[in-house]
């Protein structure tokens, strides 16, 4: 019986410990894992170093049965030259791959790839084996046979260590979910740090607006505010006064009456001058001509008397424009005296020094900060909550693990 044979028969004879599953700390959930990654490290290292121990032992009979197809000599084998040649160099390339597999093998590595070179071994050498055994057999077949006893080895191991193993990669998947937790915690403390910042901010400006609207309390109530927001109001009536005035001279005369008595063919001057009055009434009322316009009225009137100017309804021209001299001195005086008014009232205005419109504007301003500022409070809240379900569920999922 071989040592590998009497090794295996003694490890048969020995029962492994029954596994017992944990249920994982959750208030030491960093510390317990590291605890528990350490123990399956260390565990899983150990047999690690048995295995590549039992591999060694089989790659020193590997490396004797390698020697021993080198020297075999194909040109004394039977067979005619074609055939030597294609087992010689079947021979050389062999001996090629397994000297990389020794040396592979011989290195400590994990377990994945140890399977990988033996895979990679498996493949690349079956052309070269192929060709190697046109004239070789027996040294051949105890390479191979070498070759198959460490994949047995590692395949057992795989077996033998599958819970092991397991819990190895169960570890790494509860690192992971550990790692999402503490990530979800340190968002979870920065959106409560926004949260408080947002806070205090909220306070300071709605502070600032009370203050805000202290101060324009206060000025809202001095003499010189009142004083100030009576005079406003007063220009306020005496700007529509003057509007309304406005309007009754565009609306004095019918333009269109003035048209028609333009075609006629009138003297240039007076052409001109009824075309200014036509554009703009109030200006040409205001000037030192506008009493001219009741001597144009009155040829106007002499005109449709005379039939020169005609109108759908008879007399009806002539009513219109029964305007005499008073009536645009009249308009004139009361343009005038409201243009005075307003001048007066708007200096004694700005004599006084009170204003309120920057400190609405600055309400303004701050309440739209203040909107903002809890709109982003209200944002920062749900992601707070989604964040807090997140990292129920997932210390949940932890505690239910095992390991």
């Amino acid at each position: 019986m071989g040592f590998l044979d009497k090794l295996r028969e003694v490890l048969k004879g020995k029962s492994a410990p029954e596994e017992i599953s944990e249920k994982i700390d959750i208030e030491n959930v960093d510390s317990w894992l590291e605890q528990k990654r350490k123990e399956t490290d260390e565990k899983f290292s150990e047999k690690s170093n048995e295995l590549h121990n039992e591999i060694l032992l089989i790659l020193e009979s590997l490396e004797k049965n390698l020697d021993a197809l080198e020297e075999v000599n194909v040109s004394l084998k039977k067979g005619d030259d074609r055939i030597k040649q294609a087992t010689e160099v079947g021979k050389k390339d062999y001996v090629l791959f397994v000297r990389k597999l020794l040396e592979e093998l011989k290195e400590k590595s994990k377990i994945e790839f140890k399977k990988k070179v033996l895979n990679n071994f498996v493949k690349g050498s079956a052309k070269s084996q192929y060709r190697a055994t046109l004239l070789i057999g027996k040294e051949i077949e105890k390479i191979v046979d070498d070759v198959k006893k460490i994949k047995n080895l590692i395949n057992n191991f795989e077996k033998d260590n599958r819970i092991l193993i397991e819990k190895i990669e169960k570890i790494k998947i509860l690192f992971m979910k550990n790692d999402e937790l503490k990530k979800n915690k340190n968002e979870k403390k920065k959106i409560e740090e926004n949260i408080e910042k947002d806070k205090k901010t909220i306070i300071k400006i709605e502070k600032n607006i009370s203050e805000i609207d202290n101060e324009i309390t206060s000025k809202e109530k001095s003499p010189e505010f009142i004083e100030k927001e009576k005079l406003i109001l007063e220009i306020k009536e005496k700007e529509e006064s003057a509007k309304n005035c406005e309007f009754e001279i565009r609306t004095l005369i019918d333009k269109k009456i003035l048209e028609k008595y333009i075609h006629l063919g009138i003297e240039k001057d007076k052409e001109k001058f009824v075309k200014k009055y036509i554009e703009n009434p109030v200006e040409v009322v205001l000037s030192e001509d506008g009493l001219k316009m009741a001597g144009i009225l009155e040829d106007v009137r002499e005109k449709i008397s005379r039939g020169k100017l005609t109108f759908k309804e008879k007399g009806k021209g002539a009513e219109k424009i029964k305007i005499g001299k008073d009536v645009f001195l009249e308009f004139k005086k009361r343009i005038l005296d409201l243009e005075k008014e307003l001048e007066d009232l708007r200096a004694r205005s700005g004599n006084i020094k009170i204003d309120i419109v920057d400190l609405r504007e600055k309400k303004k301003s701050a309440e739209n900060q203040l909107f903002e500022n809890k709109k982003q409070l209200e944002v920062f809240e749900k992601k707070k909550n989604g964040i807090e379900e997140n990292i129920e569920r997932l210390k949940e999922g932890l505690e239910k693990e095992e390991i």
